[in-house]
């Protein structure tokens, strides 16, 4: 082609993002993702990664089932364990927010919502929480099980697959999501909030470690269950009880 003695004008693009940039970022420890690049962004992300590492503040006055008292940063401190109100709309919303945590860290869908609603019979879903100096550092999601034919399993606790062609029919309890900050981890919590759901969710009643299993254990849940009840098989094999979360 001849050149027609034309400057030629070409459109030029800056990119000053860098490759790191163009995506959003996953947190590896709260696993938010979010823009490191937008400070509205990285505010939002601070915010929900110190409540998930710390635990969410729980204002306001509560009645404690059980107090427990430990040992943290070489000082004592005590442990609140008390059962989440449905009537209160406050508690609601601050169980719901700590579910979002629960729910992230797990990779798990929605958890059965029956703890905030109206239930007969004896064994009701519930929340129970752990507070700390006035954080929520704690959860425990507790639903009934209402077929145990159908739900109640067993699980290798080395595999993580369930026992084929075995019904669980001992169990009448299930946890359904149960989850402690990282920031309190091996300070016992998890055992302390199973503990409390075994002797003050059934009025007059302390339940058994063997009627309560576990819907979707995590790798730490599963060192949880274990302890609190697993089963050693005579094969070798520890056994977990586990359900199948209602619909």
């Amino acid at each position: 082609m001849a050149n027609d003695g034309k400057t030629r004008k070409v459109q030029g693009i800056l990119n000053f993002a860098s490759n790191k940039d163009v995506g959003p970022t996953s947190c590896k420890l709260c696993g938010m993702a979010y823009h490191s690049h937008l400070k509205p962004d990285r505010d939002a992300h601070q915010k929900y990664h110190s409540g998930f590492v710390n635990g969410r503040k729980w204002g306001g006055v509560i009645t404690p089932l059980e107090r427990i008292r430990a040992r943290y940063n070489q000082k004592d401190t005590t442990i609140e364990i008390i059962r989440a109100d449905a009537k209160l709309s406050s508690h609601i919303s601050r169980v719901e927010k700590l579910l979002e945590f629960v729910n992230s860290e797990l990779g798990a869908p929605p958890a059965n919502d029956a703890w905030k609603k109206h239930f007969q019979g004896s064994i009701k879903p519930s929340a129970f929480v752990a507070v700390v100096q006035s954080t929520a550092v704690g959860m425990c999601i507790t639903e009934p099980i209402i077929d145990v034919g159908t739900q109640g399993k067993w699980m290798v606790c080395l595999t993580q697959e369930l026992v084929p062609n075995q019904t669980n029919k001992a169990i009448a309890l299930g946890i359904s999501r149960i989850w402690v900050a990282p920031k309190w981890r091996r300070y016992g919590i998890g055992r302390h909030l199973l503990r409390a759901v075994c002797n003050h969710l059934v009025h007059g009643v302390t339940l058994q470690p063997r009627e309560v299993a576990f819907s979707q254990p995590s790798t730490s849940g599963i060192q949880l269950a274990k302890s609190f009840n697993g089963v050693k098989h005579k094969s070798g094999e520890v056994l977990l009880p586990v359900y199948i979360e209602n619909a």
